[in-house]
């Protein structure tokens, strides 16, 4: 059935932001930025570099310690999607216990999981063992609005052990303005 438009009533149905608005929070990071620059009507997120409070890091573990730590919060407004991605390895010898995550701390109760436990649900990211050769990582989420996230390590008990992050960047998929 076909509504008549008056004057008042009279609208471009390509430029109703919210429909885009709602399509974008379906699509993966790519396919977001992608719509989002098809047209000046369809801009709803933009991607860009969030500084870090520490991009290179080195721990040494001591033998008594298997729990995983915070290592940095991620900056995260109205967020469509975070990427984390630098460089890691151990220390090149023996067991391989490292981790690098990111955590979902919506409840205060979470964190990233000690030494040879299961990852709980709020590890939203991540990888693990650590190389012993510097080796590339990256880590994608899909960003939940009002949720806080941070990076998590575990560089391993029982002695000897540690872990290097290097070059660590972040870049955030955010909804622009008025877009959400």
């Amino acid at each position: 059935r076909t509504v008549p438009m008056t004057d008042d009533s009279a609208c471009d149905p390509w430029d109703l932001l919210e429909v885009v608005r709602h399509v974008v929070g379906f699509l993966d990071a790519r396919d977001a930025l992608t719509l989002s620059a098809s047209s000046r009507r369809h801009r709803v997120v933009q991607f860009r570099e969030v500084p870090l409070e520490l991009s290179n890091s080195h721990w040494q573990g001591s033998s008594r310690v298997y729990e995983a730590f915070r290592w940095q919060q991620l900056p995260t407004t109205d967020t469509h999607t975070i990427i984390v991605g630098g460089k890691w390895h151990d220390q090149g010898w023996g067991n391989r216990k490292g981790m690098i995550s990111i955590v979902d701390e919506s409840n205060p109760h979470a964190r990233a999981p000690n030494d040879f436990q299961p990852w709980p649900p709020c590890v939203v990211a991540g990888q693990e063992p650590a190389p012993y050769d510097e080796t590339k990582f990256n880590l994608t989420v899909r960003a939940k609005a009002g949720s806080p996230y941070a990076l998590w390590v575990r560089i391993g008990g029982g002695g000897g052990h540690e872990l290097y992050v290097e070059d660590c960047k972040v870049w955030s998929l955010d909804y622009l303005a008025g877009a959400r």
